[in-house]
């Protein structure tokens, strides 16, 4: 394996391979948060605070949706996920696709390679970040609340 890549970063593999670990510690303490959450039947949407932008000027942040987004998708409401934040389904497949090609990196001994760390998925990221936030305030500036209806 080459230390640096075309994106520029020395020792990818490394990088990515430390990337995986985090993630997969992440997931795990992510896991037990959840499964803690529906044992004790503690709902975010109702026990966090509203967001302040929203109650205050009207319009919504850049992460507005995102609880609803994720509830939704644990649900298995995918249609309302996407509507709600589409960030999450976006970052919910490209977790799952990177830790499952470094899983099958590690059970194959390299055969079938992990993927590697790239800064376009983070820009691919920020784009929908910013044109889903653009979009549901256009929306709520003509009238049409979609998080009220997810």
């Amino acid at each position: 394996m080459g230390t640096e890549n075309k994106y520029g970063i020395p020792n990818i593999a490394k990088v990515s391979r430390d990337i995986f670990y985090i993630g997969m510690l992440l997931g795990i303490l992510g896991s037990i948060a959840g499964i803690v959450l529906m044992v004790l039947r503690v709902d975010l949407r109702s026990v966090l605070p509203p967001c302040v932008l929203h109650s205050t000027v009207g319009l919504y942040c850049p992460g507005c949706g995102g609880t609803r987004a994720c509830y939704a998708l644990v649900e298995g409401r995918i249609l309302d996920s996407i509507l709600a934040h589409p960030l999450v389904i976006y970052l919910a497949v490209g977790y799952v696709v990177y830790i499952l090609s470094h899983l099958l990196d590690i059970i194959t001994c390299g055969k079938i390679r992990g993927c590697y760390f790239c800064p376009y998925y983070w820009y691919v990221g920020i784009g929908i970040l910013l044109i889903q936030f653009v979009a549901k305030d256009l929306l709520l500036l003509s009238g049409y609340d979609i998080l009220s209806v997810i």
